[in-house]
């Protein structure tokens, strides 16, 4: 509070109190002085009194003209006329009423509630030097008496204003730190506001990602939600396990102003396992695509790192809230969404690997006899729909079982895999191939006829006579051969049984026809 200009009230410089109540409170204090004073005067000059009045309308005038328009200057009017007033009904009155020492303090009063100190004390000496040039002549008093009582009104009217200007400093005091807790508690209601919809956008998210069907499917939500949830720029990449590089797998950005995002190859992060968080050129060694404020945090599985996800700090929040907090929640914000993304990420893994478990063969790699009858079922249906043609192949090693007793199980799983692996390269990608019992394979092949099916079943089997397969302590053996039996729809596929049986009684007739053939299902089979 400075010493020059008008302050603030007590209650604040725009209230009640301020605008309507002190004036008339004014009023009604002086009227009732003064009504006191003229009940049983002792002497009654009605000239001094009308004065007296004219000083307590301009007081109670200037009063209200000064609370609405502040910048006039006359705050200071409203005690100094009702400085007057008081003197002037002391004059009216003789000084014999014993309502006059209130009413000397009423100006002094309005002064400390209304006024600045500086402002407060004029008043004050100007009611005890008027108090003291009015009283020499009007009103018999002695010297000593009247320096007593300018004396009284002085001490008294300085305590008054002291202790009101005291209470109104501690009011300031207190409205200030109710000022600054009320900043405090809207920085907090912003922040947990904030925290509370980025933990609803969030939860949205996973819900979604744990429903994807793909990882490209989960990253293509992830650039979708990325620029609300964090509003800036940023990327997420995922580490390539054969070359340890980072490829990004999803990149957003806010506005198309907004520079994209790259994580480097070398990336602190990646070799230190920790959150990072730089501020204008203080980065590592590679500056991540010029970016000026940055935050990253890695994606783990375990305690590996799988990714890193960066993004800048946003300049809107830094803006509208403190530097700390702003900082602070985004960091809380990239920190809870590496830990999602995280578990997103394994979760999605581990239901592929588990999907994978349930349909693969874990030796050959091929799908299982269950994933093998659910496509069959479906391509058969396909196959029905539009006329178009289908074909099954049963292929079966020759005399595995000699060959796994002779060789070992080793050599067997060998020959397994060779087979697999001839199944891969020889057969179109739509094609699909799977290990349906010991050393049996079956294939589906859509939109297939059976002549076509015929060839590269030929195919297949010379190709596995050329293979050369290594046994440690004997050397090069030859593998064994394979017998192969084709069923297609049409004719048969009424039905997958119908169809399989087929091929496996064309598979007989390999076998019995001395093996190391393929046989083609007829219908008299």
């Amino acid at each position: 509070m400075t010493s020059g200009g008008t302050p603030p009230s007590i209650a604040g410089p725009n209230n009640e109190w301020t605008t309507v109540m002190a004036p008339w409170a004014f009023v009604v204090a002086a009227g009732a002085i003064s009504s006191s004073a003229l009940l049983d005067p002792a002497v009654l000059n009605l000239g001094d009194l009308a004065w007296s009045i004219g000083m307590l309308v301009l007081a109670s005038a200037a009063s209200a003209l000064a609370t609405r328009r502040p910048k006039m200057g006359l705050s200071i009017v409203t005690p100094l006329a009702g400085t007057g007033w008081a003197l002037m009904l002391i004059l009216a009155t003789g000084g014999s009423s014993s309502g006059l020492s209130l009413s000397l303090l009423l100006p002094v009063t309005w002064a400390a509630i209304n006024l600045a100190p500086r402002d407060s004390l004029t008043v004050l000496i100007s009611l005890a030097v008027a108090e003291y040039v009015v009283t020499v002549d009007p009103v018999s008093l002695g010297d000593g008496l009247r320096v007593r009582r300018v004396g009284i009104y002085l001490l008294v009217g300085s305590l008054i204003a002291y202790a009101i200007h005291a209470l109104r400093k501690r009011l300031a005091q207190f409205d200030e730190q109710r000022s600054a807790a009320n900043d405090r508690m809207r920085v907090t209601i912003t922040a947990l506001e904030t925290r509370s919809r980025e933990e609803r956008e969030l939860r949205r998210l996973m819900d979604r990602l744990h429903a994807s069907q793909s990882r490209d499917d989960g990253f293509e939500l992830i650039r979708q939600a990325a620029p609300s949830l964090f509003r800036s720029s940023g990327a997420i990449s995922i580490i390539d396990p054969l070359t340890d590089e980072l490829p990004a797998a999803t990149t957003w950005v806010v506005s198309p102003d907004d520079p994209n995002v790259s994580i480097p190859v070398n990336c602190a992060v990646f070799r230190q396992a920790s959150e990072l968080t730089w501020q204008g050129q203080d980065h590592c060694d590679q500056m991540c695509a010029g970016v000026q404020a940055t935050a990253c945090r890695p994606l783990m599985r375990e305690n590996t790192v799988v990714g890193i996800i960066l993004a800048r700090l946003p300049e809107d929040q830094t803006d509208s809230l403190p530097e700390w907090s702003a900082d602070d929640e985004f960091r809380h914000l990239l920190a809870i969404s590496a830990e999602q993304f995280s578990t997103w990420i394994t979760t999605f893994e581990l239901r592929e690997s588990l999907r994978e478990l349930s349909v693969r063969d874990p030796l050959t790699q091929l799908f299982n006899r269950r994933y093998f009858e659910a496509t069959l079922d479906r391509e058969l249906d396909v196959a029905q729909r539009t006329a178009s043609p289908l074909a099954v192949l049963m292929v079966d090693i020759d005399h595995f079982k000699d060959f796994n007793d002779t060789f070992g199980h080793a050599i067997g799983d060998q020959i397994l895999q060779s087979v697999a692996t001839l199944l891969d390269e020889i057969f179109r990608g739509s094609d699909m191939a799977a290990r349906t019992g010991g050393e049996e394979f079956t294939l589906v092949l859509p939109n297939c006829t059976s002549d076509v099916a015929l060839v590269r079943a030929e195919r297949l089997r010379s190709q596995l006579r050329d293979r050369v397969i290594t046994v440690p302590g004997i050397g090069a053996v030859d593998p064994p051969t394979i017998s192969i039996g084709i069923a297609a729809s049409p004719p048969f596929g009424a039905s997958r049984e119908q169809l399989l049986r087929a091929a496996d009684h064309a598979l007989y007739r390999s076998k019995h026809a001395g093996r190391d053939q393929t046989s083609v299902a007829r219908v008299l089979d």
